[in-house]
This record gives C-alpha cells, sequence and structure tokens, in this order.
C-alpha cells in the first residue's frame, strides 16, 4: 500500500489505516522510541501517541515535502524526546562525548536501509565543521534545547540558531545531490 492510499485509509476507515500503519511501519517507530526511552510502558505509550498524530493530522500530511515513514519518524522521535523532557530525564543511549568522538550507530538486529542510513549520516556529519557536527548531534540526536547545546559549546542561542539553519540547509542540498531527497 502506498502513502497516498495510507492516507485516504486513515480519512476514510481510521481504525482500518491505524492498524495498517502500525503493520507498516510499527518496527520504524518502535525503533526510534527505544532509543530513547528505556521503559516498555513509556515506549508503548509512546507508539500510541505517534500513531494517533499520524491519524489525527492525515488530511494536513504534504506527501510532496517527504514520504509518510520520514514524517513518522520525526513524530516518533519528537515525541520521544517530549516524554523524556516532561519525565526529566535524559534519553537513552550512548554518552554524547562518545557520539562525538565516533559513529552514531544501530544494532545488528537493525535493517540493512537503517544501516545504510545510519553510514550516510556518519558520511554527512563528517563533511561537517566541527563545532557544527558537534550541535546537530547535541541538538537532532540527543535532543537537548537548541539553549543547552549552544551553553555546552560556548555559543550564543543566535549563533547556534543560525549555524543549525545552514547546516540543515546544506544537509539537504547533500542529499538531494545523492538523489536521497528531492
Amino acid at each position: 500500500m502506498g502513502d497516498h492510499e495510507l492516507i485516504r485509509l486513515l480519512q476514510t476507515a481510521p481504525e482500518k489505516g491505524v492498524a495498517m500503519a502500525v503493520e507498516l511501519y510499527g518496527g520504524l517507530v518502535q525503533a526510534i522510541v527505544g532509543r530513547f526511552l528505556p521503559d516498555r510502558r513509556d515506549r508503548e505509550e509512546c507508539m500510541a501517541d505517534t500513531f494517533a498524530a499520524l491519524w489525527r493530522h492525515a488530511g494536513e500530511i504534504e506527501l510532496d515535502k517527504g514520504s509518510l515513514k520520514s514524517y513518522l519518524a520525526a513524530i516518533a522521535r519528537h515525541t520521544a524526546i517530549d516524554r523524556c523532557r516532561q519525565s526529566g530525564r535524559r534519553p537513552a543511549g550512548i554518552p554524547i562525548e562518545e557520539a562525538l568522538i565516533g559513529d552514531i550507530t544501530v544494532g545488528a538486529d537493525e535493517t540493512v536501509e537503517r544501516q545504510e542510513e545510519a553510514r550516510l549520516l556518519n558520511q554527512l556529519l563528517s563533511e561537517m565543521e566541527p563545532i557544527d557536527r558537534n550541535l546537530f548531534i547535541r541538538r537532532y540526536y540527543y535532543g537537548q534545547s537548541v539553549g543547552e547545546a549552544a551553553a555546552a559549546l560556548g555559543l550564543g542561542t543566535k549563533a547556534a540558531e543560525n549555524r543549525l539553519y545552514r547546516g540543515r540547509q546544506r544537509l539537504r542540498k547533500r542529499l538531494t545531490e545523492l538523489g536521497v531527497m528531492k
């Protein structure tokens, strides 16, 4: 089933649409929230929140800007980070310092596609200036606020926001050049 058909199903038969979305993307969402939430109940609630958000916003999703898979991945990630922040916990995973000196890795049980995405991400991050790479990992991998990441790096918040914006633009350009994005 394609993204457009799934969106239509979510709008016309929500229960069937959510069930199909869970069947197609449940593993992806589970892997994403699992990186942030060690507690099983938190992961299950986060997954439920993610698919509920998909259902609620099905009519607003613009597939010409990206796939349903990428939309769900972003929602899952943001929902998990929000849950961590609400509970006052840091996201689970390897320490920031370890990620900054090594590669962002995936487990052996991850899909080949996920492993390839991690490889590409590491390649693109390695092309960045060290401070930008550090900022990106703190902000997008560990979910630190811009202010937290900026303070850790001795930057002003506005300077960090500008670096993140320019970095996203460069990443988008590189992903387009590599044929990953349109």
